[in-house]
């Protein structure tokens, strides 16, 4: 799982957690990261839903997520009022349903 006390590191620019058999939820201490840029989470077991208020954070330009379990609804590339300059849709496994 993630640790929710990477939402103290602050001044954290980039977190790339891709390919590392993460498991879990997204801590919502890292929706707390006012200097995040860049954050990769894909090809892992991550569940639950993305945190929609990191589409407020102005600094956040890369979301990776694809290839997880998150529930959300797969028909919009980017979800409404997110500010990202790269936002890769997830392609979730849709936690078991079809």
């Amino acid at each position: 799982s993630i640790p929710a006390e990477l939402g103290q590191l602050t001044a954290l620019k980039k977190l790339n957690l891709s390919n590392n058999h993460v498991s879990g939820s997204i801590p919502q201490e890292l929706v707390l990261l006012p200097n995040l840029e860049n954050l990769y989470l894909s090809h892992n077991q991550l569940s639950g839903s993305i945190p929609a208020e990191w589409g407020q954070l102005s600094t956040l330009k890369i979301l990776s997520v694809e290839e997880n379990y998150f529930l959300m609804y797969l028909g919009d590339d980017t979800p409404k009022g997110w500010q990202m300059e790269n936002y890769n849709k997830p392609l979730c496994k849709k936690s078991g349903r079809k």
